[in-house]
């Protein structure tokens, strides 16, 4: 019901604190190699788009498993720029 849904919530944003926590960690590693800043900020992006879409939804009222077949995509399918 509603408790547990506040506690998946509560959980999810403890899980993004930590994650941008580690994430200042990680940072000066990165400034110095390109593929490590290249990978960790594709992640956060990746890490953000997931809470926002449990959080609201995807805004346009398609099935659960359909979400997570468009976050899958956006790993592994990643947009072609060319």
């Amino acid at each position: 019901g509603g408790a547990s849904t506040a506690a998946h919530k509560k959980l999810a944003k403890g899980c993004m604190e930590e994650a941008e926590q580690g994430a200042s960690l990680c940072s000066a590693a990165a400034a110095t190699d390109h593929l490590l800043s290249f990978l960790h900020e594709r992640g956060s992006h990746i890490a953000r788009v997931s809470q926002c879409m449990y959080d609201y939804e995807d805004g346009i009222g398609v099935l659960e498993h359909e979400s997570m077949g468009h976050i899958y995509s956006l790993i592994a399918k990643p947009i072609q720029t060319t």
